[in-house]
């Protein structure tokens, strides 16, 4: 019984010291923490170069010419002026009337008007003795 405590006890610290390892071994692509940003990728490619040379071989002849040069003590004169702006903002209510238009519709009750006539028809007789 002694044995296999001990034994899996051994796994157990083996097996968090190899977790622990590859941990720390993917932990720089993190940048500071698991929840970070995705590891970079690498695309490589091969670009064929060539290159022409022209070589010159220049040869120099010094000829000595005097010349005078000349050196100019600028004085610069910077005026600055201050100027502050105030800004007054005057407020006043003016009426300006616009037109609104409106439209409605109003139902009024409907009024209703009877008219009555009489019609006089002349039927022919309908009797026994007019036959």
């Amino acid at each position: 019984m002694y044995r296999s405590v001990t034994g899996l006890l051994c796994a157990l610290v083996a097996g968090s010291a190899l977790i622990g390892a590859t941990a720390t071994a993917n932990a720089h692509h993190r940048y500071g923490g698991c929840c970070g940003p995705i590891p970079p990728s690498y695309s490589y490619s091969t670009v064929q170069t060539s290159s022409h040379r022209t070589v010159f071989h220049d040869v120099w002849h010094k000829h000595i010419v005097n010349r005078e040069k000349l050196y100019v003590h600028v004085e610069r004169v910077h005026p600055v002026e201050y100027i502050h702006n105030v800004l007054r903002i005057h407020d006043q209510t003016v009426e300006k009337v616009h037109s609104v238009h409106e439209s409605k519709v109003e139902y009024v009750p409907t009024t209703v008007v009877y008219s009555t006539s009489v019609v006089h028809i002349q039927e022919p007789c309908i009797c026994e003795y007019c036959k």
